[in-house]
């Protein structure tokens, strides 16, 4: 049995060897997730549920399933299309190579438009430095589809990382990697290699426990979608002061979910925890949540103490505009009195 086939068991040892010096148990759970068992509220057979144990690859399809949802049509066909076919083309060769039974009837409209308006969104916004976002984190990622369009549409010098700790999540993303092209660096298999530096390319894998593995100001964008307030507040607030830690400076915080109107687990101002902590809000569209976009969309860049003090008003400007009224008012008599 190769290693991708036994995914499960590397990824227990892996814990089993961390737990002592770098896991809290509140790194290690999905609270949403958990509150549901605990209520003895069960989704659809067809849906994923024991998030602790993974079967193999079709587990996978309780996450297809998770999706089929038809999401809102925000952006013109003429700019989506393109990317959800390619979309649709890396998801049909996963599915054909373990056949796997999924009906393709709402793909286009359901998993492929949500890949595709995540990677126009989470690359809209310009970007300084010469690098334009080759350093990518996928934080809390699922089963893994934000890597599909980022693999196929970045050149070779990409560098994607994906976290996460929940057992299925990790071992599906684990599988949803293994079927790209690009070289695969996976923290459960490679404990004592595991490195992220300034030649690191490819897609590297890590559980949520050792950030400590990623090097401060690293990345040029960091890729969150429905996903902190599904988390318990401990760590909502540790991902995102380590965000602040591992986020360039001209870096981009990409969110996207229901903000304060989905709040199953926390009461946690997420946006406003931002904002008291180093971050500044720089785009948010207007839009209604779910009739125009599934989840509202924002960017946040770490705050630059040079940009607020370009609001300030200097004494300098605040003398030269006292001297300019009182000359208005006075006819001019100010300004022929300054040049005597």
């Amino acid at each position: 049995m190769s290693y991708k086939e036994n995914i499960f068991d590397l990824f227990k040892e892996a814990h089993k060897a961390d737990k002592k010096q770098y896991i809290k148990d509140w790194m290690v759970n999905w609270a949403y997730q958990d509150k549901l068992i605990q209520r003895n509220i069960k989704y659809d057979d067809e849906l994923p549920e024991d998030f602790y144990t993974y079967n193999g690859p079709q587990d996978l399809l309780g996450w297809y399933n998770w999706q089929k949802s038809v999401k809102p049509d925000y952006f013109d066909p003429n700019r989506i299309n393109d990317l959800i076919a390619k979309s649709r083309k890396y998801d049909s060769e996963l599915i054909s190579k373990y056949q796997l039974d999924f009906d393709y009837k709402y793909y286009d409209q359901c998993i492929g438009r949500n890949n595709a308006e995540d990677y126009i969104l989470a690359n809209f916004y310009p970007m300084q430095g010469p690098s334009k976002g080759k350093r990518v984190l996928d934080f809390g990622a699922g089963y893994g589809r934000q890597a599909n369009l980022w693999t196929q549409e970045e050149d070779e010098e990409l560098v994607f990382v994906a976290v996460d700790a929940i057992p299925k999540s990790y071992c599906l993303q684990h599988l949803y990697y293994s079927n790209s092209d690009r070289p695969l660096t996976e923290y459960a298999v490679e404990r004592e290699k595991f490195k992220l530096d300034e030649h690191s390319k490819g897609i590297y894998h890590l559980p949520t426990w050792r950030f400590d593995l990623i090097p401060d100001n690293y990345f040029d964008r960091i890729v969150v979608v429905q996903v902190l307030h599904e988390l318990n507040e401990p760590l909502t607030k540790y991902v995102l002061n380590q965000f602040k830690r591992i986020l360039k400076d001209t870096g981009v915080l990409y969110l996207r979910d229901h903000m304060n109107t989905w709040r199953p687990t926390h009461t946690l101002d997420v946006d406003n925890y931002l904002k008291n902590n180093g971050f500044t809000l720089e785009f948010q569209p207007h839009i209604e949540d779910k009739k125009d976009l599934h989840g509202i969309p924002r960017m946040w860049r770490k705050t630059n103490p040079k940009v607020l003090e370009q609001k300030k008003i200097s004494f300098k400007q605040r003398f030269y505009e006292f001297k300019v009224n009182v000359d208005a008012k006075t006819g001019g008599q100010l300004k022929k009195l300054f040049k005597k």
